[in-house]
C-alpha cells in the first residue's frame, strides 16, 4: 500500500486499503486523483451486508457520495447510521450532513453542524475553512466577537479575551490602536496579515480571522490564556536559569518557523510574547507594522529590542529578528531593561553574573544579542543548536515526570542527575544512556532487553532500578538515588583511615552476593568497576549500571578499532571480541578486589593498548607483604585473574563463599 502510494498509484493503493478494511485511508488515496471514485465506491457497495452496515464503511461511503455530487444517496446512507457509543465524539458524522446542507444552501443549519465538528476536533481543517467561508459571505451586520475582559493595554494595541458568537468558542483578540497607526498603515498591514494567517507552529500564536470595521483592525487569534511577558515582568517575574533559556528556546523555536517560512517580525518585544503559566510562549504580533505615530517616551521603551538596523531605518533580516530575541534573552537573564548597545553593552555587573552561569549561556546570549550583524548566529537554526546544550539546567521537566535537581556525574554515555519524580514525590537518579553509534538493530534490541531484565534484579547490593523512557532522542534510565561516594573514592581515602582487611572484604563479599543475584537472571555486567559501585553512608556497596554495556561508555571493546570501555577492568576474551558469560565478570572482580585490598590497580600503563596487553600477556603483580594479606584471599583473587576463562572459579557464587570465611 505505501509503495502504491509514495509511487503516485492512488487507486491501487485505495483497493489496497479497502481490502485492508482501512476505510478512511481509501477515501484518503482515490480521493488524491479523484478519476477513479466511482470504481471505489463500486467496491464499498460489493462488500459483505455486515460489512456494509458499520458505521466507519458508511461513513466512507458517504464521503464518496458527496465528492461524485450524490446528495440524496449521502443523505440516505448518514440517516441510516446506527448510534454507536464509539461515535460519541467522531466529527465526521457531523462534517458531511454539513456537507450536505451547505451543497443545498441551507447555511444556518451548515453552520450548526460545522460548530459541533470543531467543538469535537478543533483541528478539523476542513470544517473551519467551509464555516469561515459561509460566514465571510453572510451580513456583518453585528460584531461577532463579545468582549469579556481586557488582557493587556499596550503601546500598539489592547489584547482582549472574547468569545466567538458564531462559534461559541473562546477567543484572543489583539485591537490596533488607532492613535498610533495611521489609515494607511492599517489598510497595507490587512494585505501584510492575509499571508500570516497560513502562519502555525505550538510557538507561534494563530492567527484566525482579520477583522476591519469602521477603520478600526481586529485580529482574531486562537484562544490562549497566557499573559504577556510585559506583564510577567512587571509582577517581579524572576525566572530560573533553566526558565530563562526554555522560554527563549521556545520564541526562537517559532521565529525560526517564521523565518523558514519566509516571515520576519520585526518588533519582537515584551509586549508581543505571550507567556501561560510561566512555562509556555507563543509569539504574536507577525505582520504588524511598527507604529509610526507613538510619542518619543513610548518609543524609547521598546528601543532596546529594536536591531541597531532597524533603528536606523536599513533593510531588516532574520539577523534583525535574531537580536530581539537577544534582548529579550538578556531581560529573562538579568530582570532589567537590556542595553542599548546589545551584549557589548554589559556592564561589568552584568559580565560577572554571567560567569555564575555555564559557558554556553555566555556564547548563546553574543550570539543573539551582538549589536554588529556579523557577531550574531547566522540564523535562528544556529541559535537553536547553541541552545540544545543547556535544556538539561536545574529546573528542567524531562518527559513532563521528572524535574532535574543538579547534576552528579557525567560520562561517555550521558550525564547523571539527580532528580525529584513529581508523579511519586522522591528523589531519584536518572541517567542519559546514548547509545553509541554504529550499533545494528539486533544489537539495540538486546541492549534493551538486557536493561529490562537487569530492571528485575533485586537485591540490596544492586541499585535499584525503576523505570526506562525515552526523551526526544536520548533513552535514559531513573533509579535508585544514592548520595554517597564511589568505591573508587573510598579506596582512595580508607588507608588513611586505617580501615581494617575484614571491612575491606566484607564490601567485597556484598558485592559478590550483588552480582550472584544478576548472574543467575542471566546477566551480566561487563564494565564492573571501582566507579560502578556505589557506597551508601552506612557503607553499604551498590552495584551500578547493569546491562549498559552498549552504550557510549560500556565496556564493548572492539568497534572500528578503537577502544570503548573501562580499560583496566575488562577481560581478555573482552578484548579479543569473545562470546561473555558470568566469568568475565569474576575476572574484572578479581580486579577490583586487589584495587579494594592493596589500594592498586593490577595492571597499568601510559596507554591503553600497554593495559591491553598486560591484561593478555603479563601475570598479576604479587600482594605487597607489608599489608599481611591471608594466602587463601590472595590465591582467591589471582585465580579470579587467570587468562582462561575455564581456569577462574566455576561461578561469582563460589567466590563469595571463600571471602565468608575472612569476614
Amino acid at each position: 500500500m505505501q509503495a502504491y502510494r509514495e509511487g503516485g498509484f492512488f487507486f491501487e493503493a485505495s483497493l489496497m486499503a479497502v481490502e485492508a478494511k482501512k476505510w478512511e485511508d481509501a477515501v484518503n488515496f482515490v480521493l488524491k486523483k479523484r478519476d477513479m471514485i466511482e470504481e471505489i465506491i463500486h467496491k464499498f457497495e460489493t462488500l459483505p451486508s455486515e460489512i456494509k452496515s458499520l458505521p466507519r464503511v458508511k461513513i466512507a461511503l458517504a464521503r464518496l457520495r458527496i465528492e461524485t455530487g450524490n446528495l440524496d444517496a449521502a443523505s440516505e446512507i448518514m440517516k441510516n447510521i446506527e448510534p454507536d457509543p464509539s461515535f460519541i465524539q467522531e466529527p465526521w458524522p457531523d462534517y458531511l450532513r454539513g456537507r450536505v446542507a451547505e451543497a443545498l444552501g441551507k447555511n444556518r443549519e451548515a453552520i450548526s453542524y460545522y460548530n459541533k465538528v470543531i467543538r469535537k476536533n478543533y483541528a478539523f481543517e476542513d470544517a473551519q475553512k467551509r464555516l469561515h467561508s459561509i460566514l465571510e459571505k453572510s451580513p456583518k451586520s453585528s460584531f461577532r466577537y463579545q468582549q469579556k475582559e481586557d488582557v493587556y493595554d499596550g503601546l500598539g494595541g489592547k489584547w482582549i479575551m472574547a468569545v466567538d458568537t458564531a462559534l461559541n468558542m473562546p477567543s484572543l483578540l489583539f485591537k490596533a490602536k488607532n492613535e498610533v497607526y495611521s489609515e494607511d498603515e492599517i489598510r497595507d498591514s490587512v494585505t501584510a496579515l492575509k499571508s500570516i494567517l497560513s502562519l502555525s507552529h505550538p510557538h507561534i500564536l494563530t492567527l484566525k480571522d482579520i477583522i476591519l470595521l469602521e477603520k478600526e483592525l481586529y485580529l482574531v487569534y486562537e484562544p490562549f490564556s497566557g499573559i504577556t511577558l510585559a506583564q510577567l515582568f512587571a509582577g517581579q517575574f524572576q525566572p530560573s536559569l533553566f526558565r530563562a533559556v526554555d522560554l527563549i528556546r521556545q520564541v526562537i523555536e517559532g521565529i525560526y518557523e517564521a523565518h523558514r517560512r519566509g516571515f520576519l517580525h520585526r518588533q519582537l518585544n515584551t509586549e508581543t510574547v505571550l507567556i501561560e503559566n510561566e512555562r509556555k510562549a507563543k509569539v504574536g504580533g507577525f505582520g504588524l507594522p511598527i507604529p509610526s505615530t507613538t510619542s518619543i517616551e513610548q518609543r524609547l521603551k521598546f528601543m532596546p529590542y529594536f536591531s541597531p538596523e532597524a533603528r536606523r531605518g536599513a533593510v531588516l533580516s532574520p539577523s534583525s529578528d535574531l537580536y530581539s530575541a537577544g534582548a529579550l534573552f538578556y531581560k529573562l537573564l538579568f530582570h532589567q531593561d537590556p542595553p542599548m548597545e546589545g551584549f557589548e553593552g554589559l556592564s561589568i555587573k552584568d559580565i560577572e553574573k554571567l560567569k555564575e552561569f555555564p559557558p554556553q549561556v555566555a556564547r548563546v546570549l553574543k550570539g543573539l544579542f551582538s549589536f554588529s550583524m556579523v557577531g550574531r548566529f547566522k540564523d535562528a537554526s544556529e541559535a537553536l543548536q547553541e541552545i540544545k546544550p543547556l535544556e538539561f539546567l536545574p529546573g528542567a521537566l524531562i518527559a513532563e515526570r521528572y524535574e532535574i535537581l543538579r547534576e552528579i556525574g557525567k560520562g561517555g554515555m550521558g550525564e547523571v542527575y539527580k532528580v525529584k519524580d513529581l508523579d511519586l514525590d522522591e528523589i531519584v537518579a536518572l541517567k542519559m544512556l546514548r547509545i553509541r553509534s554504529g550499533i545494528s538493530e539486533t544489537e539495540r534490541a538486546r541492549f534493551l532487553r538486557e536493561i529490562k531484565v537487569a530492571r528485575k534484579i533485586s537485591h540490596p547490593n544492586v541499585i535499584r532500578v525503576y523505570d526506562l523512557g525515552s526523551f526526544k532522542d536520548i533513552t535514559f534510565l531513573t533509579m535508585e538515588f544514592i548520595d554517597g561516594p564511589t568505591l573508587n573514592e573510598w579506596v582512595r581515602d580508607s588507608f588513611e583511615k586505617n580501615i581494617s582487611l575484614k571491612e575491606r572484604v566484607s564490601i567485597l563479599h556484598k558485592i559478590a552476593k550483588g552480582l550472584e543475584v544478576a548472574h543467575l537472571l542471566g546477566v551480566i555486567h561487563r564494565d564492573l568497576k571501582p566507579q560502578n559501585v556505589l557506597l551508601t553512608k552506612e557503607t553499604e556497596p551498590k552495584i551500578v549500571d547493569f546491562g549498559i554495556a552498549y552504550t557510549e561508555e560500556g565496556a564493548d571493546l572492539t568497534m572500528e578499532g578503537r577502544f570503548v570501555g573501562s580499560p583496566k577492568y575488562v577481560s581478555p576474551e573482552q578484548i579479543q571480541g569473545k562470546p561473555l558469560d558470568g566469568r568475565s565478570d569474576i575476572y574484572s572482580f578479581g580486579l577490583l578486589s586487589y584495587f579494594v585490598l592493596t589500594g592498586k590497580e593490577v595492571f597499568t600503563g601510559k596507554t591503553t593498548q600497554e593495559i591491553i596487553d598486560a591484561h593478555l600477556e603479563k601475570e598479576p603483580p604479587p600482594f605487597p607483604e607489608e599489608l599481611n594479606i591471608p594466602e587463601k584471599l590472595k590465591k582467591l583473587v589471582f585465580m579470579c585473574l587467570k587468562k582462561q576463562p575455564e581456569e577462574r572459579p566455576p561461578s561469582i557464587k563460589a567466590v563469595g563463599r571463600v571471602l565468608e570465611e575472612f569476614k
